[in-house]
């Protein structure tokens, strides 16, 4: 007994001392170099294909291009099927042939929609910016090195005009960030809570239903006492705007339900144990949820991951109610709502397993 109780206190520290690696290896891991991945970003580009500066687009492969006509673009966009549009004024090409006589700059527009995605966004804007700024030094070499001295426009460094502008604008990166920070917070509030809850109420139950009404319902109150406080606290000083504050209080919640049945689930499923996955659940979702940078900038580990924790579907569901102004979030809603499924099941078994034959 002895041996084995030394095992399991040896197993514990050893894992305790992977934690700060496995932290900084799946979160590095998963954003090690997105300035290097841009090219897997998707961007519909509009525009006539015998355009020259189309085709170098296409030959740089900047990005994941998809090739469209203006309205589908828009719809890919606000569809989140895109993250920008590339398109070109009327007669470019015409334009810049012209341009030595006329000195009319022919006009590439980037549409980029920072709601969708903030770092995303920034990221497309300063590729674009780089691509053109190359692209006019190319240009306006030719042209010095073809017309004589008197014959060279003034604005012949900036042959290409680039204007930006973007579909759903962010003020600044701390309301760009502010659907994976509330996502988190409400995650680690919930296991907070849950600690509190196990220390606090360690007596067996008879039955289920005061159990469920211990372990589930209570912290739940505590939850929206969370999220109340979380609202106060942001419209008197962090001022993120929330344009549908009913909907966003209503998807908090079945976020909070979500993340609390979970947690709830492992920590009373698998005991001692539990606390441990639902740290490794953290580490993954920090890393693998696209809080931050699109997961399309992630290795395809990443990407798998994805798809099966919660907290991609909260960040997704506030992204939408915060940033893009869209409280059709059904998917986000399913999502969520099969989590709080699954982790009301664990929380069952676990009352079958663990306190039910301890009662009797």
């Amino acid at each position: 007994m002895k041996v084995k109780k030394k095992f399991l206190i040896y197993a514990v520290v050893f894992f305790l001392s992977l934690i700060p690696i496995l932290y900084s290896s799946l979160f590095l891991g998963a954003m090690m170099d997105p300035y290097g991945k841009v090219d897997q970003l998707p961007v519909a580009l509009v525009g006539e294909k015998d355009n020259p500066i189309y085709q170098k687009l296409l030959e740089n492969k900047l990005f994941d291009y998809k090739e469209a006509g203006a309205d589908k673009a828009k719809a890919n966009l606000e569809a989140g099927k895109v993250y920008a549009i590339i398109t070109f004024n009327n007669g470019f090409p015409q334009k810049l042939k012209d341009f030595p006589r006329n000195r009319q700059n022919p006009t590439l527009t980037l549409t980029t929609s920072e709601g969708l995605n903030y770092s995303a966004a920034k990221l497309i804007t300063t590729t674009t910016e780089q691509f053109v700024s190359k692209v006019n030094t190319g240009l306006s070499s030719q042209l010095i090195h073809q017309l004589n001295a008197d014959q060279v426009p003034e604005n012949v460094a900036s042959v290409i005009s680039l204007k930006h502008k973007d579909l759903h604008p962010v003020k600044n990166n701390g309301e760009g960030m502010a659907p994976y920070i509330f996502s988190l917070t409400l995650f680690v509030g919930g296991i907070f809570t849950n600690q509190f809850i196990m220390r606090a109420l360690t007596k067996k139950k008879e039955n289920y239903r005061h159990y469920w009404r211990e372990q589930f319902l209570y912290p739940m109150v505590i939850a929206l006492l969370q999220l109340l406080l979380l609202l106060l606290i942001n419209t008197w000083f962090i001022h993120i705007s929330i344009t549908k504050p009913l909907d966003f209080m209503f998807f908090s919640i079945v976020v909070a339900a979500a993340f609390y049945s979970i947690i709830v689930a492992f920590n009373k499923l698998i005991p001692g144990i539990g606390s441990f996955i639902v740290l490794l659940l953290t580490m993954m979702q920090t890393s693998s949820s696209g809080g931050s940078y699109p997961i399309l900038l992630s290795s395809p580990i990443f990407r798998t991951i994805h798809r099966f924790i919660p907290m991609t579907y909260s960040v997704n569901g506030f992204r939408n109610l915060i940033s893009l102004d869209n409280s059709k979030i059904f998917m986000d809603y399913a999502a969520l709502i099969i989590f709080i499924m699954a982790g009301q099941i664990g929380i069952y078994f676990s009352y079958q397993i663990h306190e039910k034959k301890a009662v009797h």
